[in-house]
């Protein structure tokens, strides 16, 4: 029974958190927590160059613990160049906010597409983008993806580009979205602005099973427990 608890506790603390700060390679490297998270958590770099006709900068992603097991990965294309803004007070966290990828041009109609891959499948999940350039016309509009083919969006949400910020909330240089991966472990998002370029800062995603699906593991593995305690007498 004992070791039924153990493994259910476990189980009850199956989560994982991986966290990307985007920009030019050299720059500072975020640590610790943003809108989820909390201090300590290690961030990954994503930095090179991957443009629509080009390769796809693919990269395995640690968890905020780092660890690398879990073997999820991070494909971006449709983006061109990397920048670093300092932008003093105005970028919080400043190492995550200061520096971003960007979109090929201005208004080019290409958006930023992302897809994470190898996690767990048809699990819930909860999804940080960070979208701000260095102006209010720099905002973008991200939306979520049946597949990489994003012929069918899922939900979309905007940011403003007015600030750089995150203490500023949801809709102003972040968005925040929840939903559930694929039957095949992917989740897909772009980041568009058909007027200005626009930036992806980073990206959070928190994969979390279904409160009821922990309930039903541990409480299985605690009736196993007693089961075989009782036949042992």
């Amino acid at each position: 029974m004992a070791m039924g608890l153990a493994v259910a506790g476990q189980v009850a603390q199956a989560q994982s958190l991986f966290n990307v700060d985007a920009g030019p390679t050299g720059s500072p490297n975020y640590s610790g927590a943003a809108v989820l998270g909390s201090s300590g958590d290690l961030w990954n770099a994503y930095t090179g160059a991957a443009w629509a006709y080009g390769p796809h900068n693919v990269v395995t992603l640690q968890d905020s613990t780092g660890s690398s097991a879990a073997g999820v990965t991070m494909d971006c294309w449709n983006w061109e160049t990397v920048s670093l803004n300092t932008g003093g007070a105005t970028a919080n966290p400043l190492n995550l906010m200061a520096d971003y990828i960007t979109s090929q041009a201005s208004g080019d109609g290409w958006p930023i597409k992302v897809e994470l891959a190898n996690l767990p499948t048809s699990t819930a999940f909860t999804l940080v983008v960070y979208s701000a350039g260095d102006s209010g016309s720099q905002g973008a509009t991200i939306s979520l993806a049946t597949d990489s083919t994003f012929s069918s969006i899922i939900t979309s949400a905007d940011t403003t580009g007015a600030s750089r910020d995150i203490t500023a909330g949801q809709g102003v240089a972040y968005q925040l979205f929840s939903g559930t991966t694929s039957a095949s472990g992917t989740v897909d998002f772009e980041v568009a602005n058909t007027t200005d370029w626009h930036a992806l800062n980073g990206l959070q995603i928190q994969v979390v099973p279904e409160p009821s699906s922990l309930a039903l593991c541990g409480g299985g593995l605690v009736l196993l427990g007693l089961f075989r305690r009782r036949l042992s007498r």
